[in-house]
């Protein structure tokens, strides 16, 4: 989502562009990262943090630690 470009192609939009896609994780970052950007706006790039901060409070739980 970092190297989002308004351009690329998401679900919703399929038109590619003649530069070809820019996003640095190719056509399947820019689908997935620009229709998370459409469908959630800047909070999308909150996401990766939530899931982030869920995985280690899961892997915390399972240890033992809380």
């Amino acid at each position: 989502m970092l190297s989002a470009d308004f351009q690329d192609p998401t679900v919703f939009n399929q038109l590619y562009p003649s530069e070809g896609v820019q996003n640095w994780a190719g056509l399947i970052g820019a689908l997935i990262g620009g229709s998370l950007l459409e469908i959630f706006g800047p909070s999308a790039l909150l996401l990766p943090w939530l899931f982030v901060r869920a995985a280690l409070h899961q892997s915390r739980q399972i240890s033992g630690l809380i």
